[in-house]
Protein backbone atom coordinates (compact mmCIF):
# COMPACT_ATOMS: atom_id res chain seq x y z
CA UNK A 1 0.00 0.00 0.00
CA UNK A 2 1.31 3.43 -0.92
CA UNK A 3 1.38 6.04 1.85
CA UNK A 4 -0.17 9.08 0.17
CA UNK A 5 0.15 11.16 3.33
CA UNK A 6 3.81 11.79 2.45
CA UNK A 7 2.79 13.80 -0.62
CA UNK A 8 2.96 17.56 -0.23
CA UNK A 9 -0.40 17.82 -2.03
CA UNK A 10 -2.09 15.22 0.23
CA UNK A 11 -4.67 17.65 1.60
CA UNK A 12 -5.90 18.43 -1.93
CA UNK A 13 -6.51 14.92 -3.28
CA UNK A 14 -9.39 12.47 -3.05
CA UNK A 15 -7.59 9.66 -1.21
CA UNK A 16 -9.91 6.78 -2.26
CA UNK A 17 -9.87 7.80 -5.91
CA UNK A 18 -6.09 8.29 -5.84
CA UNK A 19 -5.53 4.78 -4.45
CA UNK A 20 -7.79 3.26 -7.13
CA UNK A 21 -6.02 5.24 -9.86
CA UNK A 22 -2.40 4.38 -9.06
CA UNK A 23 -0.77 2.95 -12.16
CA UNK A 24 -3.29 4.47 -14.57
CA UNK A 25 -3.54 7.81 -16.29
CA UNK A 26 -7.30 7.90 -15.79
CA UNK A 27 -9.08 11.05 -16.85
CA UNK A 28 -8.87 14.68 -15.88
CA UNK A 29 -5.86 16.51 -14.52
CA UNK A 30 -2.60 14.76 -13.73
CA UNK A 31 0.18 15.73 -11.41
CA UNK A 32 3.63 14.52 -10.64
CA UNK A 33 5.62 15.27 -7.54
CA UNK A 34 9.40 15.06 -7.53
CA UNK A 35 11.57 15.39 -4.47
CA UNK A 36 14.32 17.51 -6.03
CA UNK A 37 16.80 16.69 -3.27
CA UNK A 38 16.45 12.97 -4.00
CA UNK A 39 16.37 13.56 -7.74
CA UNK A 40 19.74 15.35 -7.67
CA UNK A 41 21.38 12.30 -6.08
CA UNK A 42 20.60 10.16 -9.12
CA UNK A 43 23.78 9.69 -11.11
CA UNK A 44 23.77 10.68 -14.75
CA UNK A 45 25.64 7.52 -15.75
CA UNK A 46 22.47 5.58 -16.55
CA UNK A 47 20.70 8.32 -18.49
CA UNK A 48 20.75 8.07 -22.26
CA UNK A 49 18.84 9.65 -25.06
CA UNK A 50 17.92 8.05 -28.36
CA UNK A 51 16.80 10.38 -31.10
CA UNK A 52 13.30 9.30 -32.20
CA UNK A 53 12.79 8.39 -35.81
CA UNK A 54 11.29 10.97 -38.10
CA UNK A 55 9.77 8.12 -40.12
CA UNK A 56 6.32 6.72 -39.47
CA UNK A 57 6.22 3.64 -37.27
CA UNK A 58 3.92 0.70 -37.75
CA UNK A 59 2.64 -1.91 -35.35
CA UNK A 60 1.40 -5.44 -35.58
CA UNK A 61 -0.74 -7.17 -32.95
CA UNK A 62 -0.38 -10.91 -32.44
CA UNK A 63 -3.04 -12.75 -30.42
CA UNK A 64 -1.41 -15.95 -29.29
CA UNK A 65 -2.58 -19.11 -27.56
CA UNK A 66 -0.17 -19.75 -24.71
CA UNK A 67 1.39 -23.12 -24.02
CA UNK A 68 1.63 -24.24 -20.39
CA UNK A 69 5.05 -23.43 -18.94
CA UNK A 70 6.14 -20.97 -21.64
CA UNK A 71 7.15 -17.60 -20.17
CA UNK A 72 7.21 -14.14 -21.72
CA UNK A 73 11.02 -14.35 -21.63
CA UNK A 74 10.79 -17.51 -23.78
CA UNK A 75 8.53 -15.65 -26.19
CA UNK A 76 10.81 -12.60 -26.25
CA UNK A 77 13.67 -14.76 -27.47
CA UNK A 78 11.57 -15.53 -30.58
CA UNK A 79 11.88 -11.93 -31.78
CA UNK A 80 15.09 -10.91 -30.03
CA UNK A 81 17.15 -13.59 -31.77
CA UNK A 82 16.29 -12.00 -35.13
CA UNK A 83 18.30 -8.92 -34.12
CA UNK A 84 15.90 -6.51 -35.79
CA UNK A 85 16.98 -2.92 -35.21
CA UNK A 86 13.58 -1.91 -36.64
CA UNK A 87 11.70 -3.65 -33.81
CA UNK A 88 11.54 -0.80 -31.31
CA UNK A 89 9.12 -2.08 -28.71
CA UNK A 90 7.02 -5.07 -27.74
CA UNK A 91 4.26 -4.80 -25.18
CA UNK A 92 1.47 -6.94 -23.84
CA UNK A 93 -1.84 -5.26 -24.64
CA UNK A 94 -4.33 -7.96 -23.64
CA UNK A 95 -4.68 -11.23 -21.79
CA UNK A 96 -7.64 -13.56 -22.11
CA UNK A 97 -8.67 -16.87 -20.62
CA UNK A 98 -11.69 -18.99 -21.45
CA UNK A 99 -12.37 -22.66 -20.82
CA UNK A 100 -8.81 -23.18 -19.56
CA UNK A 101 -7.21 -21.71 -22.69
CA UNK A 102 -4.95 -18.72 -22.06
CA UNK A 103 -4.10 -16.21 -24.71
CA UNK A 104 -1.96 -13.12 -24.85
CA UNK A 105 -1.95 -10.26 -27.34
CA UNK A 106 1.38 -8.57 -27.93
CA UNK A 107 1.98 -5.42 -29.96
CA UNK A 108 5.20 -5.29 -31.97
CA UNK A 109 6.19 -1.74 -32.93
CA UNK A 110 8.51 -1.30 -35.91
CA UNK A 111 10.22 1.79 -37.30
CA UNK A 112 13.34 2.75 -39.18
CA UNK A 113 15.41 5.91 -38.90
CA UNK A 114 16.08 5.86 -42.65
CA UNK A 115 12.73 5.15 -44.29
CA UNK A 116 9.08 4.30 -43.87
CA UNK A 117 8.88 0.53 -43.68
CA UNK A 118 7.00 -1.37 -46.36
CA UNK A 119 4.32 -3.81 -45.24
CA UNK A 120 5.99 -6.72 -47.06
CA UNK A 121 9.20 -6.12 -45.03
CA UNK A 122 7.28 -6.12 -41.77
CA UNK A 123 5.24 -9.16 -42.83
CA UNK A 124 8.45 -11.13 -43.50
CA UNK A 125 9.64 -10.37 -39.96
CA UNK A 126 6.25 -11.30 -38.51
CA UNK A 127 6.38 -14.62 -40.40
CA UNK A 128 9.82 -15.36 -38.90
CA UNK A 129 8.59 -14.46 -35.42
CA UNK A 130 5.51 -16.68 -35.83
CA UNK A 131 7.70 -19.57 -37.00
CA UNK A 132 9.92 -19.12 -33.93
CA UNK A 133 6.86 -18.98 -31.65
CA UNK A 134 5.43 -22.12 -33.26
CA UNK A 135 8.73 -23.91 -32.53
CA UNK A 136 8.11 -23.38 -28.79
CA UNK A 137 4.46 -24.41 -29.03
CA UNK A 138 2.72 -21.04 -29.34
CA UNK A 139 0.09 -20.61 -32.06
CA UNK A 140 -1.98 -17.69 -33.34
CA UNK A 141 -5.47 -17.42 -31.85
CA UNK A 142 -8.18 -17.95 -34.47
Amino acid sequence: MIDLSKLHCYKYINKDKALRSIGTLGGGNHFIEIDVDDFITIGGDNISFVEPSTQQSTYYDLSLIMKEGVTFADMSECWNKLGLSELNNVKVIDTYEKDGVKSLTVRLIFSSKEKTLEMDEVQAWIDEILANLKAIGIEMRA
